[in-house]
């Protein structure tokens, strides 16, 4: 079996970037605060009604964020099941006196 170890291991990397990077755009949303001593009343209720918008946009981003890092971790883990299968079945030809290509 032919595994692309080194595509597979860019594909984890970048699963684990995509992942850092929704952690990163997530993180202003999580601090914003509205309040309407300054505006008035109608903005200090459409504040509450965007932050509790923004929260639930927040909670889906980090939501994504780990699943695309724990995407990267099982691909990392079973590229390298894969290898190890596969060269034990290469030295199991070898010593059997088979060929292994």
């Amino acid at each position: 079996m032919d595994v692309d170890r080194a595509g597979t291991d860019e594909l984890a990397r970048r699963a684990v970037s995509a992942a850092q990077d929704l952690r990163a755009s997530a993180e202003p949303i999580r601090h914003l605060r509205f309040g309407g001593a300054v505006s008035g009343r109608d903005y200090a209720e459409h504040g509450v009604a965007l932050a509790s918008a923004l929260a639930v946009v927040n909670s889906r981003l980090v939501g994504r964020a780990d699943f695309l890092e724990m995407l990267g971790r099982r691909l990392s883990s079973s590229t390298e099941a894969v290898v190890d299968v596969d060269r034990a079945g290469a030295q199991r030809l070898r010593g059997s006196g088979g060929s292994a290509s």
